[in-house]
Formats: structure tokens, C-alpha cells, sequence
């Protein structure tokens, strides 16, 4: 299978649109919301979903790359599994990390969003460099590398409030947390199951 099929049969199957659409959706209306009166721009409005669909599935290829070992034993029909070959998916999250970048330019201040999209990057990092066993990964990592999702939501916000330590963001970006980990947790089967496990063995005398 060459690189270009390889990513294509990846993408194909990892790329859940009807999932992936809403929560840029989602998190766009978030960044408008976190101004109390935001004057709408249709350009920073498009720039602001497709840079929060792309930044999104950048994070998404990099989670699978980071959980490869665990996919291999549970998900061994997953296209980064079952191939042997890490260099294209690096290229890819690379790719995809600048086109998201990109895609900021329209929207003001890019900086703060650097810097968001930094901590975001480095949480995840931070977290899969130390994570301990495959249940404490599922239950706590989720909602580690969950922090992500808000942080996104910042900086792909069509306008930036003066300060996020203000009342509003601070409450909106919550609100997404929230939401996001409500949904991981009615979606993902085994997170259920690790949360379960790990509950009993807590309430074992």
C-alpha cells in the first residue's frame, strides 16, 4: 500500500464527519460566545469552523499514533494499528498542525491562539510521556487530554475577549469541558468499563 493509500484508508476510517462537523461547530459558537457581544464576520466565521475541524483532527491522528500499542491488542483493524509505518503519520499530524495554524490567520490576534494551542499541545504531550496503567490512562486520561477541547475552543474564537480570566469565558470554556466529557464518556463503551473497574476496586474494604 503506498503513503497516499495508506493516509486516504486512515482518514476514511477515523474521520467520523458527523461527529467531527458538530464539535467544530460547537466549538466556534464557544469562542463566539465567550464575548459578551460579538459583531459577526462571515470570514471569521468560516475560518474559525475549518480551523477548529482541522486542529481537532490533528489532535485525533495524534491520539492514535499515542494509543497505537493499545489499538494494536483492541482495535487491530485500525489503519495505524495494523500498518508498520510511523513516518506518514507523523507527516500527516505535521500537515495537519500547520493547515490548522493556517487557518487562524484571518481571525485577530493570533497570538494568544499560538499560545493556547501550546498549552493544549503540551498538556497532551505531558500526559502521554507519564500516563500509568491502561485504566487510569482511559478514566483519568480522558479527562486530561479532554482540557484540550476548550483550549481549541479559545483559540479558534472568531473574536477574543479582553481577558479570559473574566466571568463569561471562564464559565463558556467550563460549559465545553463539560460537554465534551459528557459525550466521551456516553460514546467510549470502555471508558465506561475503566471507570466501572476502577470504582469497584475503590470501594473494595
Amino acid at each position: 500500500m503506498s503513503v497516499t493509500e495508506l493516509i486516504v484508508a486512515y482518514l476514511r476510517q477515523r474521520v467520523r464527519a458527523r461527529a467531527l462537523v458538530p464539535l467544530a461547530f460547537l466549538l466556534s459558537a464557544a469562542g463566539w460566545l465567550v464575548v459578551s457581544q460579538p459583531a459577526f464576520d462571515l470570514l471569521r466565521l468560516v475560518a474559525s469552523v475549518l480551523s477548529a475541524f482541522v486542529i481537532v483532527l490533528t489532535f485525533r491522528a495524534w491520539d492514535d499514533l499515542e494509543d497505537r500499542s493499545l489499538d494494536r491488542r483492541h482495535h487491530p483493524e485500525r489503519v495505524m494499528a495494523w500498518s508498520t509505518r510511523t513516518a506518514p503519520f507523523a507527516a500527516l499530524i505535521t500537515f495537519l498542525g500547520i493547515g490548522g495554524i493556517l487557518l487562524l490567520l484571518p481571525l485577530p490576534e493570533l497570538l494568544p491562539r499560538l499560545i493556547a494551542l501550546a498549552i493544549a499541545a503540551g498538556i497532551v504531550s505531558a500526559w502521554y510521556g507519564t500516563r500509568p496503567s491502561e485504566n487510569w490512562n482511559r478514566v483519568v486520561g480522558s479527562h486530561v487530554v479532554l482540557t484540550k477541547y476548550p483550549l481549541i475552543a479559545y483559540a479558534v474564537a472568531p473574536t477574543l475577549p479582553v481577558s479570559v480570566l473574566q466571568q463569561r469565558p471562564v464559565a463558556v470554556l467550563i460549559a465545553i469541558y463539560l460537554i465534551v466529557c459528557v459525550y466521551e464518556y456516553l460514546d467510549d463503551p470502555k471508558l465506561r468499563q475503566a471507570f466501572l473497574v476502577l470504582f469497584s476496586r475503590s470501594t473494595q474494604p
